[in-house]
């Protein structure tokens, strides 16, 4: 008789460590999905200022090539600067949506436990 209360002790000091880890493990998801948020709201600023850059070089581009402001050199640069941060903003954009989904999951994760 003496075993089996030592052994419903030790069953229930495993359970109060389950129970404790888990609560660890709830907290380091949420702050996890905290960071994850707060590098998606940087994201969200580069996205920004790569979509200013493509807009200029669309404009040098257009300056270059069309209108002849400037030398036809820098036109072609401008188209270049614009493709290149065309596609940072796209690649950005498509990190943000992955981003959320993967904040969304961490979360509804968490609100199960």
């Amino acid at each position: 008789m003496m075993d089996t209360a030592k052994i419903k002790g030790e069953d229930r000091i495993h359970e109060d460590n389950l129970i404790h880890v888990d609560f660890q493990k709830c907290k380091q998801l949420r702050e996890e999905a905290a960071m994850q948020t707060r590098a998606l709201k940087q994201l969200v600023k580069w996205r920004l200022n790569a979509s200013i850059f493509s807009a200029f070089g669309l404009i040098l581009a257009y300056c270059g090539l069309i209108n002849k402001m400037f030398p036809f050199a820098v036109g072609v640069i401008g188209l270049a600067a614009a493709g290149l941060f065309a596609v940072g903003t796209l690649l950005v954009h498509l990190s943000i949506c992955h981003g959320k989904k993967n904040v969304a999951r961490i979360q509804k994760l968490v609100e199960s436990k």
